[in-house]
């Protein structure tokens, strides 16, 4: 009888083990998304605040810049026909 009480509880405490190991790997995959998540959205704000300023410089540069002169186009002389 005390085999069988033994076996049990070893079992019991083989499966609670191995449930807090699982708990804790999750915990830790959940911190690593949620960083993995904050460095995407760092990211995405430095690249957009840049975007955005480059493109402000862009249309300063073309609002200070002369006018293009409108481009003409030549006719092209027709082939007689024969």
């Amino acid at each position: 009888m005390s085999t069988d009480s033994q076996n049990t509880r070893d079992r019991a405490e083989a499966r609670f083990d191995r449930l807090q190991r699982q708990k804790r790997e999750g915990e830790a995959a959940a911190k690593e998304y949620e960083a993995n998540a904050k460095s995407v959205d760092a990211k995405t704000a430095r690249l957009k605040a840049m975007r955005l300023a480059k493109e402000a410089a862009d249309a300063e540069a073309a609002a200070a810049a002369p006018p293009k002169p409108a481009k003409t186009t030549k006719k092209r002389a027709t082939p007689a026909a024969g």
